[in-house]
């Protein structure tokens, strides 16, 4: 057999195909996965009703942690770090 040269396809500036490799980077690949797992929908509407798209850039940023389920690669997140993100702070006076 011979070998075969890959070629990756043409990334363009702004393009989802970069976006979800740079995304894919930050989810955690630790075997250990706590068991209160939610898609990031249902995250979405735990963190106040903001967009789901608010809680891909939350797990972009390294601020959530992600884990992805196979065989179909969804995302999921973890209810008490969701719960834990969105806690109200406590006002000490004038900032």
């Amino acid at each position: 057999m011979s070998s075969v040269n890959r070629v990756r396809p043409t990334v363009t500036p702004g393009s989802q195909r970069r976006h979800v490799s740079w995304v894919e980077s930050k989810i955690s690949e630790k075997p250990c996965v706590p068991g209160d797992l939610i898609k990031l929908r249902e995250a979405a509407l735990v963190a106040d009703g903001v967009h789901p798209t608010t809680v891909r850039r939350w797990i972009a940023r390294g601020i959530l942690k992600a884990y992805r389920r196979l065989p179909s690669g969804a995302l999921y997140v973890s209810k008490a770090d969701v719960t834990a993100l969105v806690q109200p702070v406590e006002s000490g006076g004038v900032a």
